[in-house]
């Protein structure tokens, strides 16, 4: 692994306001530094990077095995008894789920160290998948760095795929809370990542959904909520008075409910 600093696109800014992604945290503070990149090997992202980020998954698989027949595991991770089974079954049945992002440390020596493992509500989508190949195909065109650079990463085309292997049937919603812009703006490129999958969508904020007289979960047009992507953590939902609803309301969610395991803090 090499760090090479590299000067900032002249354009930046328009080209951002072009692909509509805000690249500042604040006023004069850059979100989005693009004035270094670090170059790697493919032995380094394939063993340092790709096998440890396997292993630990792997690993967490382990765990949720384990917490079938051991319920103090979620007794210790503070899970509300009433959501065990609930937990419990969601993983028994492997309920897919969609993605996930695991933090790493790493130096580019010896293999990878995970820091944390966002399980359950990661952001940073965007800029993972679509805007930084932007920035690669620009400055190889601008002659800013070689033009046998490339991504290792294929977050935009596996995200496609994983939607397409979810099995869905009928509107796929998506739900986030309305006023937090980074959310909202994550949700709405996995909403396009869907309907490139060929899947049809709907976005609602989390407030707007409703709840029939059956206990079933519905969207401003009264339409029942079959599967639900929702931006917004477990423990929050199990906190939530209309989490008394997810067993009645017979919705598939993205991501599914063992994730509350793997990503509590």
């Amino acid at each position: 692994m090499h760090r090479t600093s590299v000067i900032q696109r002249p354009d930046l800014q328009e080209t951002a306001l072009e692909h509509g992604y805000e690249y500042r945290a604040g006023e004069g503070i850059p979100y989005w530094d693009e004035t270094a990149y670090y170059r790697f090997t493919l032995r380094q992202i394939e063993e340092d990077i790709e096998l440890p980020a396997a292993e630990i998954e792997a690993m967490c698989h382990q765990l949720l095995d384990r917490s079938l027949v051991d319920e103090t595991l979620y007794q210790r991770l503070c899970i509300p008894e009433a959501y065990w089974d609930y937990v419990a079954d969601s993983w028994r049945n492997r309920q897919k789920d969609l993605y996930g992002r695991l933090d790493f440390s790493y130096d580019g020596t010896g293999k990878a160290k995970l820091l944390e493992y966002n399980a359950d509500t990661p952001t940073t989508l965007y800029e993972s998948a679509i805007f930084q190949w932007v920035w690669l195909e620009q400055a190889i065109a601008a002659g800013l760095i070689p033009r046998d650079c490339d991504q290792f990463a294929e977050l935009h085309e596996e995200l496609v795929d994983a939607f397409r292997r979810m099995g869905v049937e009928g509107l796929l919603h998506f739900a986030c809370l309305r006023d937090i812009d980074d959310d909202r703006e994550t949700v709405f490129y996995l909403e396009e990542c869907a309907q490139e999958a060929g899947l049809g969508t709907q976005f609602l904020a989390l407030r707007d959904i409703g709840i029939d007289a059956l206990g079933q979960f519905t969207d401003l047009e009264d339409r029942v909520i079959t599967t639900l992507f929702k931006l917004y953590p477990w423990e929050w939902v199990m906190d939530e008075e209309f989490g008394r609803y997810l067993v009645s309301s017979g919705a598939i969610f993205i991501e599914p409910p063992w994730k509350a395991v793997l990503a509590n803090k």
